[in-house]
């Protein structure tokens, strides 16, 4: 009896969660180009690298006595969203796409286990007939938030993107490094999750194709 009604609960605490809708999670991009153009995400993180955390990885939540409890993409996302089981690299992935695809260009995902050499770039981008190639390395996305007395919390990102030409030349790169200092206004998954777009566009917005 007592196991039945802790699922009750259970259930009853997870239906009342909300989750902000898929579509209200893509970022408003204001670029636009012509010819589709490759996009990677190189998770480049160290504590990915040196396979400390999973490549879901995204931050910790402080609970009692301020205790680090790691969170992955999963956390942030509704459970019946098929996505729940993304790497970081697959949710800004889709993201970007869908956010470029609203705004009248066209991104194909191109997966990419390491960075590639000029050879490499030349040959992959006249196989697949594009002339823009768009890397994005992430060296840190994270947050630390304190589930019982703050309300903001941090969130410290460190990303570089370049963009390549037919010929493998650089014609972009930038780097987008900052803290930023989040404030409460919904759930903490929503609040992530409002975070993340507006970083999105502030990067995306941003870039030279």
């Amino acid at each position: 009896m007592t196991k039945i009604i802790t699922l009750f609960i259970a259930a009853l605490i997870t239906g009342c969660t909300s989750y902000t809708p898929y579509e209200k999670q893509i970022p408003s991009l204001n670029k636009t180009h012509k010819e589709p153009v490759y996009f990677s995400v190189l998770d480049q993180r160290e504590r990915i690298q040196k396979k400390r955390k999973p490549n879901s990885f995204i931050g910790v939540y402080r609970v009692s006595f301020g205790i680090p409890v790691s969170k992955t993409i999963k956390d942030i996302t509704d459970p019946k969203d098929p996505r729940k089981n993304d790497t970081l690299a697959e949710f800004i992935q889709a993201r970007v796409v869908d956010g470029i695809k609203n705004a009248g260009g066209e991104f194909k995902v191109r997966d990419l286990n390491r960075y590639p050499d000029t050879d490499f770039i030349k040959k992959d981008m006249k196989d697949g007939n594009v002339n823009k190639w768009v890397i994005m390395k992430i060296k840190e996305w994270y947050f630390s938030t304190d589930m019982h007395f703050n309300t903001s919390f941090n969130f410290d990102s460190d990303v570089e993107v370049l963009v390549y030409n037919s010929d493998a030349k650089v014609i972009f790169q930038e780097v987008f490094k900052n803290r930023d200092i989040i404030d409460e206004n919904s759930d903490r998954h929503n609040d992530i999750l409002r975070a993340y777009k507006s970083k999105l566009q502030e990067i995306f917005n941003s870039i030279e194709i």
